[in-house]
Parts: structure tokens; sequence; C-alpha cells
């Protein structure tokens, strides 16, 4: 029953070769084919206090989208994750095919006209608010562990109105299921609203409850703000939670960050971030964009911890990749062209 769920989603990827082949060959323009490739090098204190060089390739996927008709599409992302070196060691990893297929779902949007969605399957869950921009997408962020609800199965629906804002509801399972294709308990929720409430600055708020069969359920309440003035951008956010697993003796964070696009082709970010018995941080970091798909950017941040005062620096070079098809201007999908 668990695998038979993705089966039926993965099902619906194959349906596209075989309709393409009964109607036209140009209809291959009816799938997007997009790469990322985020590879990290860094230098951070061991467990001894030695600095270790650090390499590794995150949140890096292929991702293949089939467009089934006008409103429905398909998607399955691939995982090209890979720790290369950990703590001046290098490190060697064995080939996990659940792991390796990082998402796969299927959405359906504008139902019965409406803006309204839904997405089912394998998925990144709504939780956060910050997550990603316009902080520093650097995965020794602090924060990243606790934002980081990806490769859940999950039911979620998306409304859109420009009244109310965006509000987005989820019912998935716990994190214990994570990064498999076995169906877990479904025993997580999430809510999350966002809304431009005057010009350029938006608002939102969010809550997530997680279920958890083996350790207490934690939850999850967040509140934050963007406010953008030319190419400066300001942001803030505070967090409540307990039990999470990875601070399990923290009851709140707080973070905020100042982002400016000094030229046309680089920014600069600082952001400061204090998470409650843990962690003090200060990092900053810079992004050039030298072309259309790479992005390289020097980062530094500062650590003094909470309970000991002791401090420590990370340093490091962040490189991206991005890679797509060129869409075409008429939407296409694997039964035949569709009106915009």
């Amino acid at each position: 029953m668990q695998k038979k769920l993705w089966a039926l989603i993965i099902g619906l990827m194959m349906i596209a070769p075989v309709a393409m082949a009964a109607e036209d060959t140009s209809l291959g323009d009816a799938f997007d084919v997009s790469m990322v490739t985020r590879w990290d090098n860094y230098f951070k204190p061991d467990g001894a206090g030695d600095y270790r060089f650090n390499s590794r390739i995150k949140a890096s996927s292929i991702t293949l989208t089939a467009n089934i008709s006008k409103n429905i599409k398909a998607v399955l992302q691939l995982k090209l994750d890979q720790v290369i070196r950990k703590n001046g060691i290098a490190v060697s990893q064995t080939f996990d095919l659940e792991g390796f297929i990082k998402q796969a779902y299927v959405e359906i949007a504008n139902i019965g006209g409406q803006p309204i969605a839904i997405i089912i399957g394998k998925q990144l869950i709504p939780g956060s608010l910050a997550y990603g921009k316009p902080m520093l997408d650097f995965h020794e962020d602090p924060l990243h562990p606790v934002r980081d609800m990806n490769e859940l199965f999950g039911f979620a629906v998306r409304l859109d109105y420009e009244l109310i804002g965006k509000i987005e509801a989820a019912v998935f399972e716990n994190l214990d299921a994570k990064g498999d294709l076995d169906l877990g308990t479904i025993g997580s929720v999430s809510v999350r609203w966002s809304r431009e409430v005057y010009q350029n600055l938006t608002i939102g708020a969010s809550y997530t409850h997680l279920g958890d069969e083996a350790n207490p359920d934690a939850d999850i309440v967040e509140v934050t703000g963007v406010y953008k003035l030319g190419d400066h951008t300001f942001y803030a956010e505070g967090m409540y939670f307990h039990n999470n697993p990875k601070y399990p003796n923290a009851d709140f964070t707080v973070m905020g960050g100042y982002s400016y696009k000094f030229i046309k082709w680089g920014e600069v970010t600082a952001q400061m971030t204090y998470i409650h018995n843990y962690l003090f941080q200060v990092a900053a970091g810079m992004n050039f964009k030298v072309n259309d798909s790479l992005t390289v950017g020097p980062e530094v941040r500062w650590n003094v911890y909470d309970t000991s005062f002791k401090n420590d620096w990370e340093f490091g070079l962040r490189t991206q990749v991005k890679l797509a098809s060129k869409k075409p201007k008429t939407k296409v999908t694997i039964f035949g062209k569709k009106p915009e």
C-alpha cells in the first residue's frame, strides 16, 4: 500500500512518452528539465577545536516536470547531494535509491477557476516562511535544520487571493519517515500565511506541529517580515519552538538581516541569529552572478556559544550552477498545445 502511492505518482511521469509518441514529437516542449548544483567549501572547527576543510554538494537536484494539462503537472526531483570531505577526511557514500528521489508529486492548479492548488506526494512542506531567500543560502545556517521539512509525503492546499494573501496548509508524515519511499505515520500539520500589507512590505505567520512516535511532539510558531526599498532588503524572523530534535533545550530564536544589491551582478548580505540557550551568530556573505547560470560567493560566520561563551569562526565559498530548458511561449502539454 505504501509503495503503491509512489507507483501512481511516478506512473504519471511515464504517461508522457506514450502520449508524445501518439501525438507530435514537438511535444517535447511539454517537459521542463532543470538542474541546480550548490557546492559548499568551508573551514570550521572539529570537536577538538582544530579547523578542518569540509566540502559537499548540497541542495542539488535535477527536476523533471511533465505538463499533463494546462493546470496539472507531475514533478520528479532527483537529489544529487554528496559529502566529499568532512573534517578534512574524504567521505565515501553508497547509492540509496529511496534517498535519490527527493520529490515526487502531482499539482493541480486553478481548481474551479479559482487561485487554488492542491499538491500530493513527496514534497517540500510549507512550514517556515523564510526558507532560502533573501537569507544567506548556505547550509551552515544554524536554523536550517529547524526549517528543513523537505522529502516528506503529504497533502497540501495553496490559496492565493489578493485580498487575504497566500495561505498554505498541509498534513504530512512525521519526520522520522523523511527521505524514503514508504508512507509514514500522518501525524504532522502546518499552516502558513503571508501578504503584502503595504507597498514592498510583506509579513507572515506560520504554525507547524511535528508528530514523533519516539519522542515528544514538537511545535513551531513563526512570524516574519520582509521590506524592500530599491536595492535594499531588510528581513526579520521570530520563532518559538519546543522539543526540537536539533535544539531540545531552546524555546525561541530571533534573526534579522540586510541585503544590498550594490551592482547589477553582485549583492552583499549581513545577518544575525540568536538561538536561546545555544548560540549567537553574526554572518556576512556576498553573491556574484558571473552569468545567468553561475553564481559564486564567499561567506563568513562568527559563533558565540551561549552556555560556555566560547567562540569560533566558519568561512568558505559557495558555488551555484543553474541550468534549465527553454520554455516555449505557448503552453504545451503532453496532450497538445493549450492556450495560456
